[in-house]
């Protein structure tokens, strides 16, 4: 079900599953929404990079990269301010 403002969650599907591509939030007062889509993985599907489009008056991107050990734990995250920790 959609609503006002704000679109649906996405998912893609392949050979390794189905993957969440996009969230959307919309806040209680309506006046902000927040969208946030992880757009690229790695071979065992988990997140290389996503970004979070925050809207009230202006929409600014912020991307944020993830690195991974070999056991799928998450070893880094880079933020929009390019701190990695």
């Amino acid at each position: 079900m959609a609503r006002e403002g704000c679109a649906e969650g996405g998912f893609r599907s392949g050979n390794e599953g189905v993957q969440l591509t996009a969230v959307c939030n919309r806040y209680a007062d309506a006046t902000k929404i927040s969208v946030s889509s992880y757009e690229q993985f790695d071979a065992l599907g988990c997140v290389m990079q996503s970004s979070q489009l925050t809207q009230s008056g202006a929409v600014t991107p912020y991307v944020f990269s993830y690195r991974y050990y070999r056991d799928g734990s998450l070893a880094s995250i880079q933020y929009p301010s390019q701190r990695t920790r």
